[in-house]
């Protein structure tokens, strides 16, 4: 049945909806009020057939299902109606003949729902409560969109919500689904209909915070509407995006209204089913992730679409989120500790400590990654990090698991260092001081002499010069046998005090692309490695100048107490609420009068400024002729025989013992005479009773740049990581990093390693070695080509520091996209046009040739990229220096 039919009525609503020429006439205005009178008295003749069917209801009869129909068919019409009767008042306000003045169009409909003779809603409201709650459904859902068209009118200027026949009714309404039995299933369109019309009115509840107050009640604590929205909290698809939505502008509410606020946080499960909810929605994560390349390193939110249930997992994870940064503080309190109780402690760590499924420990590794990138709420955040840093499941610490995961199989190994990468990069004071900075605090991985100040003052890019001379001579071979590559081009005719240029110098690097010499066939220009630099250190250094300590080496004694008495400093978290409690070790700041200016450290570093800038002479170190022709003969420059290894190593070990000697006269005290060994990872972690006696640079630091001195044995995926994470390290401007990371001639006792010695370690392997394989010159002149002809300089950002970094954003890492991966890039060739060197005859480069050449490129473009941030941090603080001046 149609309320229009087909006659006059229907020609009527068709210009109301579709207006005509001549709509703005006097007559047609009569029209239109004309037709509100019809509408209200078919509104009028519905109505009273459905309220006598409702008194003539009778429960037990077998009537029941044909009175439900009736009903539902008569308010159908009536809701019709009231919309047809809303549009020809809007239409009628919108005109602007005389008789938009007139007070008809208030009619008669509303103010009939709203009258007290016929209190329509309440009576069809009440009547509901009386027939079956499974054949309720449908009515229910007439009826909400009842009250949805009602709440979109005003009267003077007020919505009607507060009228007192509009909001009993609605409650009652409300109340009816509310109590529903658990076992029955609300129909989809119940559910999307009951979901519309509360977030109505938490809308309007937002905009007149007044009306909150009809919804509460002192003495019995209640809110509805939070009580209808928390079963979506986790549900997928669009309902359930809604109620997240619905419930955040009730939160939002709550921090305006006490009694919503005591109801949320005392008399409501919506905290417990949140956090519950993430242990449910973790453990249907899959066990296994079955990537295509061993190579992948981490997950995205995009990953979603091929992982079942990740989006969901994401979903919850950012509305805990939203929940924290809106909630009152005993909410957001409750809600933290719940998560703290309840899925992280159970769930979380557990899965990270686990030792016994290789593939659940690399999914649950990259799980982690994920959320920590994922949380936005800063207390959320430092939740998470605080339970990494300090928390243990049986006895096993987490963080000092996930630190020894670094030397375990590659893919491990990669997901952890992006673990590690992920926590480095938030940049909070937090994370650093338990990696790094409360192993160093001591100074004690310095010789005496050089403890009393780590300021380093770089005016003309030493470091930077330093990184750019250990490119590997596999990539910027010498003119010749007799002339190592870190002399001047007139070696002979230097004098000691003449700076000496590299062949690869910041000057050469900035070449034009075209251009010929070596550089050309670097992947990008020097310049490109210098911007990234700039953009990232300062980044870094504006995160970090809130930190509680400047990490100097020289607020030892403000800082802490007698020397070597253990205290205890709170240092909260850089953006969270709950604070990390560190003890550790100190020394007296008040050491030995030696500076870094002075000293070298003995590797390959010839003379770089003036003397009169040092302090003391400076004396060039030259080889002779013999010496020269002893070394490369050494790394089967001249010849490839088998005893060039064993030449090789008597050459080192004369070096090394030269080296340990004067080590020894660098320091004017017992230290000298210390035995050298080699860093382990056990040594530093195993527990004494003094650990300021023990030289180290702490677990972590000391097993990472283990890594890079095996620079050469990790595949591929592992530098890649491995390059990112340490890069990332030395963007922080902090000089007791610094001194590790970038110090050109910092001098360090023998069981530490800094980051250039490291370095040193890896190019020597990779130059003993690639003399003497076949096909390596075209190897690495096919990983370079590779390089440049696939680097999409353009699509990196300041933010992707990965390699800050080149390297990493040479494909995707994605474990969905397999086919861009860098290991297909690298081992899959384009084809290049025929040029006379492809038609001579063809090298087979056996695949540890290719292993090899691509660690040696790699290592050259990261070697670029530590040489400008070096010269980056000295720009940074000659800057300093000239603003504190001013």
């Amino acid at each position: 049945m149609s309320v229009l039919g087909n006659g006059k009525l229907r020609s009527s609503f068709r210009k109301l909806r579709y207006g005509t020429e001549n709509g703005g006439s006097t007559q047609d205005q009569e029209q239109k009020l004309q037709d509100c009178g019809i509408f209200y008295q078919t509104f009028t003749h519905h109505w009273v057939a459905c309220r006598d069917r409702i008194h003539d209801y009778e429960p037990l009869s077998d009537r029941v299902s044909d009175d439900i129909l009736t009903v539902a068919a008569q308010l159908e019409q009536m809701l019709q109606l009231l919309q047809l009767e809303l549009g020809a008042n809007n239409n009628s306000n919108h005109n602007t003949s005389p008789m938009s003045d007139s007070s008809p169009t208030e009619t008669s409909i509303l103010d009939m729902v709203l009258s007290d003779k016929d209190n329509i809603l309440a009576q069809i409201v009440g009547w509901t409560k009386s027939i079956p709650y499974n054949q309720s459904d449908q009515l229910l859902v007439l009826e909400i969109q009842f009250c949805e068209v009602l709440l979109s009118c005003k009267r003077s200027g007020q919505t009607v919500l507060s009228h007192v026949k509009m909001l009993h009714p609605l409650l009652s309404l409300l109340d009816i689904i509310n109590t529903l039995p658990q076992g029955h299933e609300p129909s989809v369109n119940l559910q999307s209909s009951l979901l519309g019309l509360v977030h109505t009115l938490c809308v309007l509840l937002m905009e007149n915070p007044s009306l909150l107050d009809l919804f509460t009640c002192n003495d019995n604590p209640r809110f509805i509407l939070f009580s209808l929205l928390t079963p979506y909290l986790h549900k997928p698809g669009q309902q359930g995006q809604q109620a997240r939505d619905s419930l955040l502008l009730c939160i939002s509410l709550s921090s305006r209204n006490s009694n919503v606020e005591n109801y949320i946080s005392d008399h409501s499960n919506f905290c417990p089913i949140l956090a519950t909810g993430l242990s449910g929605l973790f453990s249907s994560l899959p066990r296994s992730l079955g990537a295509d390349s061993p190579s992948w390193h981490k997950l995205d939110p995009g990953d979603g679409q091929d992982i079942p249930g990740l989006t969901n997992m994401l979903t919850s994870i950012e509305l805990c989120s939203a929940v924290i940064e809106v909630a009152p503080s005993n909410v957001a309190s409750q809600l933290l500790e719940l998560i703290h109780q309840g899925f992280l402690v159970p769930v979380i760590g557990p899965a990270l400590v686990q030792e016994t499924d290789l593939e659940t420990i690399v999914s649950a590794t990259a799980y982690v990654d994920l959320f920590l990138r994922k949380i936005t709420a800063p207390p959320l955040l430092a939740l998470w990090v605080k339970f990494i840093l300090t928390s243990s499941v049986d006895k096993k610490d987490i963080l000092e698991t996930l630190i020894n995961r670094i030397n375990s199989s590659s893919q491990i190994c990669i997901v952890t260092l992006a673990l590690f990468e992920t926590l480095v990069s938030f940049n909070m004071e937090d994370i650093m001081l338990s990696l790094v900075f409360r192993h160093l605090i001591s100074c004690s991985f310095l010789l005496p002499s050089f403890r009393h100040t780590l300021y380093f003052s770089d005016p003309h890019g030493r470091a930077a010069y330093k990184f750019l001379s250990l490119v590997p001579v596999s990539c910027d071979p010498p003119a010749t046998p007799l002339t190592p590559r870190r002399m001047s081009t007139s070696p002979r005719t230097t004098s000691p005090r003449t700076p000496q240029v590299f062949r690869r110098s910041p000057e050469h690097s900035l070449s034009p692309p075209g251009s010929l010499g070596p550089t050309s066939m670097s992947s990008q220009s020097y310049g490109v490695y210098l911007a990234d630099a700039h953009n990232v250190i300062r980044y870094t250094h504006h995160d970090c100048l809130h930190w509680s300590h400047k990490y100097d080496g020289s607020d030892l004694c403000q800082v802490y107490k007698a020397p070597r008495e253990q205290v205890k400093e709170k240092i909260s978290i850089e953006i969270g609420r709950d604070p990390l409690e560190d003890s550790f070790e100190c020394v007296d700041a008040s050491l030995g009068p030696g500076s870094l200016g002075g000293e070298s450290s003995g590797y390959l570093s010839g003379s770089w400024e003036e003397g009169e800038s040092l302090g003391k002479e400076i004396v060039d170190v030259v080889l002779t002729p013999e010496e020269e022709r002893e070394f490369w003969s050494a790394v089967g420059y001249q010849d490839g025989t088998s005893a060039s290894r064993q030449k090789m190593s008597s050459v080192l070990a004369r070096l090394q013992h030269e080296d340990r000697l004067s080590m020894s006269s660098l320091g004017q005290d017992s230290h000298g005479s210390e035995e050298l060994i080699s860093p382990r990872l056990s040594d530093a972690l195993r527990p004494t009773g003094d650990p300021s006696d023990i030289p180290t640079l702490g677990p972590f630091l000391t097993i990472v740049l283990e890594k890079v001195s095996n620079f050469s044995m990790n595949n591929l995926g592992v530098n890649l990581r491995l390059t990112a994470l340490v890069s990332k390290l030395a963007s922080f401007s902090h000089p007791l990093l610094k001194a590790v990371l970038l110090h050109p001639d910092v001098v360090v006792q023998p069981a530490c390693t800094t980051l250039i010695q490291a370095i040193c370690a890896a190019r020597l392997r990779i130059d003993s070695v690639m003399p003497g394989l076949l096909g390596a010159e075209e190897a690495v002149r096919n990983a370079r080509e590779d390089l440049v002809s696939r680097i999409q300089p353009p699509n990196r950002t300041a933010s992707n520091t990965s390699i800050i970094s080149l390297p990493a954003s040479l494909g995707d890492m994605s474990i969905r996209r397999s086919s861009t991966n860098l290991l297909k890039m690298f081992s899959s060739r384009r084809s290049k046009p025929s040029s006379p060197r492809s038609l001579t005859t063809t090298i087979t480069v056996p695949p540890h040739t290719r292993h090899m050449a691509m660690a040696a490129v790699l290592l050259e473009e990261w070697l670029q990229e530590l040489a400008a941030l070096a010269q980056e941090h000295s720009v940074m603080q000659q800057e300093e220096i000239v603003l504190r001046e001013k």
